[in-house]
């Protein structure tokens, strides 16, 4: 199911599956690509909201909280581990209003490696500058939820571009691309193939991009931020995160019946 919402100086439309931004234009101008055909949406994650773990795991499937350990499933048999949680994978209930697109799931905790019934909701807003896009996370469990949220979106490319923000380190993968040390920040070099997590300073906590129609910047819910762009494609993903499976980004924890909202907004200036 897609909804899809409306104003004079913008629109966006939302899936039902991983509460996904599928497109978004802004004054005529497409930010978020809308992909054909839109099963190719759903094949790159593209807008998804991921959780409880937005990349691959350390030791490609394991998640471990504090002496525990939950073997999750391998979906990625490419680099043989877990990738992108749960929700991606779910449909959401979206409801539509005047403000925004509301899109809320429901998870019961039936899951052997994850045992952690919760809710989450996520609202998208038009502003007069861009997109707010709002995650509320409730754990509904009786125990301590340890997860980390990602939302991954794509912006289209259009001539030369860049990626600026002022970046401190970044985690550094294997083989398999499951996150093995942190280290100083080494750079983004546009024109090669890019995926890497990168953690803006303490009083940065953003991204901004730029090509030759447009300058988006991206203010995350913290200072972690995946960059994803295949070589010669004609988007890249920037994707805000509060952390990956490394024990350098801490698992984000509620404690029983506590909620917690992560924002991020989206500023979009045309030339």
């Amino acid at each position: 199911m897609r909804v899809e919402y409306n104003t004079t100086y913008g629109s966006f439309v939302i899936n039902s599956k991983g509460a996904a931004l599928c497109s978004f234009r802004w004054k005529g101008v497409e930010v978020v690509p809308e992909f054909d055909p839109p099963s190719a949406c759903d094949e790159w994650k593209t807008g998804h909201l991921l959780f409880p773990f937005p990349a691959r795991l350390q030791g490609g499937n394991r998640f471990d909280f504090e002496g525990e350990q939950w073997i999750w499933p391998l979906n990625d048999p490419d680099t043989n581990s877990a990738i992108h949680g749960l929700s991606a994978y779910e449909d959401f209930e979206l409801s539509l209003d005047a403000k925004g697109i509301t899109a809320v799931w429901k998870y019961d905790g039936s899951k052997p490696y994850y045992p952690f019934s919760c809710q989450i909701s996520v609202r998208y807003e038009l502003r007069e500058d861009g997109l707010s896009q709002y995650i509320s996370v409730t754990n509904s469990s009786d125990s301590i939820m340890p997860f980390h949220i990602g939302w991954h979106p794509y912006v289209s490319i259009v001539g030369a571009w860049s990626i600026e923000g002022k970046l401190e380190s970044e985690i550094s993968y294997d083989r398999h691309k499951t996150p093995v040390v942190v280290k100083a920040f080494t750079g983004l070099k546009v024109h090669e193939e890019i995926d890497k997590a990168v953690c803006a300073f303490s009083n940065g906590r953003s991204l901004s991009f730029e090509d030759s129609v447009k300058r988006i910047t991206l203010q995350g819910m913290s200072s972690w931020f995946q960059v994803f762009a295949p070589a010669h494609a004609s988007f890249v993903a920037l994707e805000p995160l509060t952390g990956v499976g490394h024990p350098k980004t801490p698992w984000e924890t509620l404690a029983p019946k506590e909620d917690r909202t992560y924002t991020n907004v989206l500023t979009v200036a045309l030339k």
